[in-house]
């Protein structure tokens, strides 16, 4: 997956965690950092 989208997942999953979709966020934020883990936990651009 491009570094791109994974940094966009889990900017997305802050946004819903800010606005009360709790679940939603953590999910799309445990994605990401599932993605980012499988690439050997190379940097990708998340903050």
């Amino acid at each position: 997956m491009n570094p791109t989208h994974v940094s966009t997942l889990y900017a997305l999953g802050q946004f819903l965690m800010q606005s009360g979709r709790q679940e939603e966020g953590i999910e799309l934020i445990q994605a990401s950092e599932e993605i980012r883990t499988r690439h050997g936990g190379e940097t990708i651009g998340i903050a």
